[in-house]
């Protein structure tokens, strides 16, 4: 099996109507995102594929600067308005791509912080985590 993968990094808010009111992540607030696309196939790609995918992981990073970055995440699309988590997010992106680029075998999507607790300055620690999405069987 071969695997091409590409990512695209962008900057936007979202919130998490679901939570609790209580709940920081209910209000809009702002992350680093990355989107990662896994292209797999058996055996190799031919050429002609090859191409293929790599121009669609140019038009994806155009869209990404024009439909994501920079924007409010649960007014992009209506699927994101309730719902605008990274694993939300990486179904939605596949959605969106499943039928632009031939062999979409997952979408990986790093995004929010999590707060591990405080440092020995007494600061804040931060990482980020990772949530892949692959469907079950391909739309």
């Amino acid at each position: 099996m071969m695997t091409l993968t590409h990512k695209a990094d962008f900057s936007a808010t979202h919130a998490e109507p679901r939570l609790p009111s209580w709940h920081p992540c209910a209000r809009i607030h702002g992350h680093e995102w990355s989107v990662t696309l896994d292209v797999s196939r058996e055996g190799n790609f031919t050429e002609d594929e090859s191409v293929a995918v790599h121009t669609a992981f140019a038009e994806f990073d155009v869209w990404v600067a024009g439909q994501v970055n920079l924007r409010h995440l649960n007014e992009v699309d209506g699927a994101l308005q309730d719902r605008c988590g990274p694993a939300d997010v990486a179904r939605w992106v596949y959605g969106m791509w499943a039928d632009r680029l031939p062999h979409l075998a997952a979408v990986r999507v790093s995004g929010p912080t999590v707060d591990t607790g405080s440092t020995d300055s007494g600061g804040p620690q931060y990482r980020r985590y990772e949530v892949s999405y692959t469907p079950t069987t391909r739309s």
